[in-house]
Parts: C-alpha cells; structure tokens; sequence
C-alpha cells in the first residue's frame, strides 16, 4: 500500500479541529479569571495564539498541493487531494476560531 497522506496533508486535517475545540475550551476556562482580573486582553491573547496555529497548520498542508506531476498509480494525485482537503479543513476551522474570538469583542467576559 502506497503511503498517499503525507504529514503535511495529516496536520491541515486534523490539527485545526482539534486547535478550534481547544480554543473553546480553554476560553471558557479562562473567563472567570478575565473576569475577576479584568484580563480581557488574555482571552484576545489566546485566540490570537490559536488562529496563527490554525493558519500554520493550513500553510502546512497547502505546500503539498504544488505537488508534480501525476504518477502512473496515482499516489501524487491522492495526496495533493488531500493536501487540498488539508488546507481546506485549516480554512474552515481557522474561521470557526475567529468566529469564537468574535464575541469576546461583542461580549464582556463578565456577562452572564
């Protein structure tokens, strides 16, 4: 068996979500200390630390997509598709962070 998922392609798919999931968790943990401290700029901190993960971790995947050309079994075409998936997943999720960092512009951790 031909190894077609490369550790670029790996990371672009599966670090993302995980940072995304990550994300919430831990700013979630953090809005009692935001809030009691008045530490706003720790919940912005920590997206911020995120997204640039995420968008690394696309950039990551994206070089696998500048593949050669195809070869005769089709295992480069196989993993620039999922260089490709890698890169779109990293999108994905990397707006999903910035979507969560989003209402902690709207929203005061304090708010319940």
């Amino acid at each position: 068996m031909k190894r077609f998922l490369t550790t670029g392609s790996a990371i672009g798919v599966l670090l993302p979500p995980i940072l995304a999931l990550a994300h919430l968790t831990l700013a979630y943990a953090l809005v009692e200390l935001a809030c009691g401290q008045e530490r706003v700029w720790l919940l912005h901190s920590v997206a911020l630390l995120f997204v640039a993960a995420a968008l690394l971790a696309t950039r990551w995947a994206w070089r696998g997509t500048r593949l050669g050309a195809n070869a005769a079994d089709g295992s480069v075409s196989r993993a620039r598709f999922f260089s490709w998936v890698g890169s779109y997943t990293g999108i994905l999720f990397s707006a999903v962070i910035v979507a969560q960092w989003l209402t902690v512009w709207v929203l005061s951790p304090c708010v319940r």
